[in-house]
């Protein structure tokens, strides 16, 4: 009688055992435990661009003495002393020696071909001597001063100013800010066009600043009278300074 009714009893619990489990496996009361997803983030890279235009804060000149003479001192010697001359009345006007730069110093001696017999023959001749001066001028209302300076001392190779901008950094906040706005308006258009919306810059890349300096020429000395001469009325204009960035924006 005990082993039947210990039988009995197990059959029970096996039985509820099995209906419990039909229960929460095949039936809508099975619990659910939620899946997790890996989507691949949407985004989108544009190009901005912007350029400003700022006043040129310094120019460029430059100046050289060229001799020929059969003595080779005395070539060199003719050069030196104008160079000289020309450098004592640069610093005159207030130009410190870190913006002046010797960028030339030549001498050689020149050869004459001609032919004799129908053959060419070779003749050392003259000795040519040359040296030239670059000149960074900070303050641009001396520049008239500058070039008259260098007209009267005699140089046969004078050209410039050249403008420009002295630091172009001072742009970069104004012009980068600029050209990550562009890179968003594009944005904003491509993606409403795929019927998504701009979320938060993830990346930005910038490809540097580019100036377009403006340009004068000076007129040359090419043996003009100095009573003749007329001196330049000078202007500094403004350089153009643009810039280039690559955003990347997250899209939803």
């Amino acid at each position: 009688m005990q082993t039947s009714s210990f039988l009995s009893k197990s059959i029970i619990v096996f039985v509820l055992a099995m209906a419990v489990i039909a229960l929460t496996r095949f039936t809508p009361l099975s619990p659910h435990w939620g899946s997790t997803e890996q989507r691949m983030q949407s985004t989108i890279t544009v190009t901005g661009y912007a350029k400003v235009d700022k006043n040129n804060q310094i120019a460029q000149f430059n100046a050289g003495f060229e001799a020929i003479d059969a003595d080779k001192t005395a070539a060199t010697n003719q050069v030196n002393k104008g160079m000289n001359d020309l450098l004592e009345q640069i610093k005159a006007l207030g130009i410190e020696d870190k913006d002046i730069k010797t960028t030339q110093v030549s001498v050689y001696q020149e050869t004459d071909v001609y032919e004799i017999g129908g053959r060419p023959e070779r003749e050392k001749s003259d000795y040519r001597a040359s040296i030239n001066v670059t000149v960074k001028l900070r303050n641009l209302d001396l520049s008239d001063q500058l070039l008259t300076v260098m007209q009267n001392s005699g140089s046969n190779q004078i050209s410039g100013p050249n403008f420009m901008l002295d630091d172009e950094s001072m742009a970069d906040e104004e012009l980068l800010g600029l050209a990550v706005a562009n890179a968003k308006e594009r944005a904003l258009v491509l993606a409403q066009a795929n019927n998504q919306k701009v979320g938060k810059m993830l990346q930005v890349s910038e490809y540097g600043f580019s100036p377009y300096p403006a340009y004068e020429s000076a007129p040359m000395m090419g043996g003009v009278a100095k009573d003749m001469m007329v001196s330049a009325n000078l202007e500094p204009g403004s350089s153009t300074v643009t810039t280039t960035v690559s955003v990347t924006f997250e899209l939803f």
